[in-house]
């Protein structure tokens, strides 16, 4: 996936699209929600780049120019912003292992590894590894309860959110090249995520522009442009592409010809979600993924299909059988639909936290009690077989 310079997260605000999280354990360069923007000191230099060894994969570059000094290297954060990592890094008396995917110019050469107190240097902790293949990728695990020598010991106390990597440290400065990527809390991998094969679907038969190629850009592919194009293999407007993604919520919305034009989606749809960000406001459409889908297909900037009005020539919304009220609800929310036999329900707050969620539901009329809820605008998802249905409830009391 693309990774963004804040020259591109500008680019990425300017074009109406939701900002990137922070960064975070586990470190994978690879995903296009994360603004993976470093800062390197001491003359260091560091930045995101290709796999040496697979085109496919984004890793991080560290450098060790001539002139730099022999300490320097790259914490894993914006600095200038003050982004650290999200979380505490998780350390305790049984568990303080770190490890790092690290290719490396030479074997035996020192690799030092930091972690400190943001804003608080003086609360840190250091160890040390030694490569042991060149031109290579191997792991190198950082063991935290093994200080470097002359270096405080950890202090579990402290609450540690930064980290910084020293390539060939303590050695004058060459031009040493390191490419990091995977860094993760423990001594092994975590399991991959669960990926599923999910559907787009739009119908440009309500579009009134002219486009050569629509696509669909989100979340999950860092708003690319038309790195997702779809295709309409039996001409009948009805564009779609298939794609591996993993156990996420995603905020997505179409466009064509590499952002020649987008959907302006109105807040008030049922299937998009608002996020403010300072003076910005984002309006994308909205899934939660959890299994093999194929999405309805929908029309252009709208949340239901498109459907054929011979009277006048254009297309109108298709209304699905399926009933929420009231609406706003004070403590309890029904769900009436005579369109499935079996359905899921998952309601979801403006951050995307599941709040309610049940499987199996077989009920024409099937209530929640919301009593209990704080006071807000609420996503309902409603899954039967490969159907997926959005609706907005407000919760007021």
């Amino acid at each position: 996936m693309k990774n963004f310079t804040l020259t591109c997260l500008s680019l990425v605000l300017s074009i109406g699209l939701s900002a990137q999280t922070q960064i975070d354990l586990p470190i994978t360069w690879d995903d296009g929600t994360v603004n993976y923007t470093t800062t390197a000191f001491e003359g260091g230099q560091s930045a995101a780049d290709v796999d040496p060894t697979d085109p496919a994969n984004n890793v991080l570059k560290f450098t060790k120019p001539i002139g730099a000094q022999p300490w320097a290297g790259v914490t894993f954060g914006d600095q200038a912003t003050g982004q650290a990592l999200a979380s505490l890094i998780p350390f305790d008396v049984n568990n303080n292992l770190i490890s790092v995917e690290v290719y490396s110019p030479a074997a035996g050469l020192p690799v030092r590894l930091k972690a400190e107190v943001s804003g608080n240097p003086t609360q840190s902790v250091e160890t040390d590894a030694t490569t042991t293949v060149a031109n290579a990728w191997e792991t190198l695990v950082f063991n935290f309860s093994n200080q470097s020598s002359g270096t405080a010991a950890i202090n579990y106390t402290f609450q540690y959110n930064m980290l910084s990597f020293f390539g060939d440290f303590l050695t004058a400065a060459s031009g040493q090249i390191f490419y990091v990527d995977d860094v993760y809390f423990g001594g092994t991998p975590p399991p991959p995520p669960a990926q599923y094969n999910v559907t787009f679907r739009v119908d440009m038969r309500g579009y009134t522009g002219t486009y050569t190629t629509p696509e669909v850009n989100g979340t999950f592919n860092g708003w690319c442009g038309n790195c997702n194009p779809l295709t309409d293999v039996d001409n009948d407007s009805i564009w779609e592409t298939t794609i591996d993604l993993t156990v996420d919520t995603i905020e997505y919305k179409f466009s064509h010809d590499a952002w020649t034009g987008q959907e302006t989606l109105d807040s008030s749809l049922a299937c998009v979600l608002t996020t403010i960000d300072g003076s910005n406001v984002f309006v994308n459409r909205y899934l939660v993924i959890q299994s093999d889908t194929v999405l309805p297909v929908v029309c252009w900037e709208s949340c239901e299909a498109c459907v054929a009005d011979t009277t006048v020539g254009v297309f109108n919304i298709a209304n699905l059988e399926l009933n929420l009220y009231p609406n706003p609800s004070n403590g309890i929310i029904n769900i009436e639909t005579a369109s499935f036999e079996s359905y899921s329900i998952t309601m979801m707050d403006a951050l995307g936290k599941v709040v309610y969620s049940t499987n199996n539901v077989n009920n024409t009329l099937e209530t929640i009690d919301v009593s209990s809820f704080e006071n807000g605008i609420y996503m309902v998802i409603l899954r039967a077989d490969n159907n997926v249905h959005t609706s907005k409830v407000m919760v007021s009391k």
